[in-house]
C-alpha cells in the first residue's frame, strides 16, 4: 500500500492579515499623546512661548493618515471657492440685467419712460403749493400753463398748474392705508382689504378719465382737443388729496366734523375740476358744442361729491 508522509510538529501561528489604511482606536495611545501634549505645554509656559493647540479631530490623538477627523484636518481649497462664487454672481448679475432690459423693453412698448419723468420733475416747494392749491383753489387765480422756451408746457417745478403723478400716487397710498387701519380698529381687518381698496380706488379714476375724454371727443370744439391721458388720469387723482384729509381729521374727531371737513373737500376738488377742465378745454365763443361740453365740465365737477363720498367711507 502507498505510504503516506506523516505530519511533522505544529509551526508558531500565521500572523493576521494586514489590511491597508485602516487604523484601530488605541486608548492607551492617546492617553500617552495627551499627557505628552500636557508636557510640553507646561514646558512652554515655563519658557514663556506659546504652544500651539493641537489639532481638533473626533479625538486628538496622533495624525493618522488616511482618516480624515482621525487627527487629521481637512482643508478646503479656498481659492477654488472663491473663484466658484464669483462665477455664480457673474451669472446672477447676467441673469439680473437681462431680465431688467426686457421688463423695460416691455414697459417702453406701452409707456414711454420719458413721457413718465416728466410728471415726476417737481420740488418740495411745487407739493406744498400744489396742496394749497387743491384744498383751497377758490383763492388761486391764474388757472392756464406756462410754456417753456420750447414751446412745450413746462415741468410741474415751474408750473403749479402742471399736472404731476406724484401727489395722487401718493395720496392713492396714503388712502389705502387709511382704510386698513380704520377697519383694523374695528376689528375687521384681512389682507384682502388692500386689493379691494386698490381695486375700487384705480376703478374710480378710470370711469372718470373715461368720462373727461368722452366729454371732449363727443362734443369737440375748435379751440382744444382734450387732454393726453396721463394729464387726466393726474386730474382724477388729485381727488385722494382730500380724501386722505377728511379721513385723517374724522379719525380723531367727532361724526360731524368728519363730515363737514368731507363736504368741504368733496366741494373743493370739483371746483379745482371745473376751472382745470375749463383751461383744457380753452377759450371758445358759446356755440351748441360748447355749451353741452360745459354741461358735460359741471356734471364732471358735481360727481367729485358722490365719488368722494364713496371713497372715503
Amino acid at each position: 500500500p502507498p505510504q503516506h508522509p506523516m505530519p511533522g510538529p505544529a509551526g508558531p501561528p500565521a500572523p493576521p492579515p494586514q489590511h491597508n489604511n485602516i487604523h484601530v482606536f488605541d486608548p492607551s495611545a492617546n492617553l500617552a499623546y495627551q499627557q505628552q501634549q500636557a508636557a510640553n505645554r507646561g514646558m512652554a509656559e515655563a519658557q514663556g512661548q506659546p504652544m500651539k493647540p493641537p489639532q481638533q479631530g473626533y479625538y486628538a490623538g496622533p495624525e493618522q493618515p488616511g482618516l480624515p477627523g482621525f487627527g487629521s484636518s481637512v482643508h478646503l481649497d479656498t481659492a477654488a471657492m472663491q473663484n466658484m462664487q464669483g462665477v455664480a454672481a457673474g451669472l446672477a448679475m447676467d441673469y439680473g440685467q437681462q431680465m431688467a432690459s426686457r421688463i423695460n423693453s416691455n414697459v417702453n412698448r406701452y409707456v414711454s419712460v420719458g413721457l413718465l419723468r416728466y410728471y415726476f420733475q417737481l420740488n418740495n416747494a411745487f407739493v406744498a403749493s400744489k396742496i394749497k392749491v387743491l384744498l383751497f383753489p377758490y383763492r388761486h387765480k391764474a388757472w392756464s400753463r406756462a410754456v417753456s422756451a420750447g414751446g412745450n408746457y413746462a415741468e410741474p417745478r415751474h408750473d403749479i398748474n402742471a399736472p404731476d403723478l406724484y401727489l395722487p400716487a401718493m395720496a392713492f397710498v396714503t388712502h389705502i392705508l387709511l382704510i386698513a387701519q380704520h377697519l383694523a380698529q374695528q376689528g375687521r381687518f384681512t389682507p384682502e382689504i388692500f386689493g379691494l381698496a386698490a381695486s375700487k380706488g384705480l376703478g374710480v379714476v378710470l370711469l372718470e378719465v373715461v368720462l373727461m375724454k368722452l366729454a371732449f371727443y363727443l362734443f369737440p370744439v375748435s379751440s382744444g382737443a382734450g387732454a393726453p391721458f396721463l394729464d387726466l388720469a393726474a386730474y382724477s387723482g388729485y381727488k385722494y388729496v382730500g380724501t386722505v384729509v377728511s379721513m385723517a381729521v374724522g379719525s380723531f374727531t367727532p361724526v360731524y366734523v368728519k363730515y363737514c371737513v368731507s363736504a368741504y373737500t368733496a366741494v373743493s376738488m370739483g371746483f379745482f375740476l371745473l376751472k382745470t377742465l375749463t383751461e383744457v378745454r380753452g377759450a371758445a365763443s358759446l356755440t351748441p358744442e360748447v355749451m353741452k361740453q360745459n354741461y358735460c365740465i359741471f356734471a364732471l365737477a358735481g360727481l367729485q361729491i358722490p365719488f368722494s363720498w364713496y371713497l372715503a367711507w
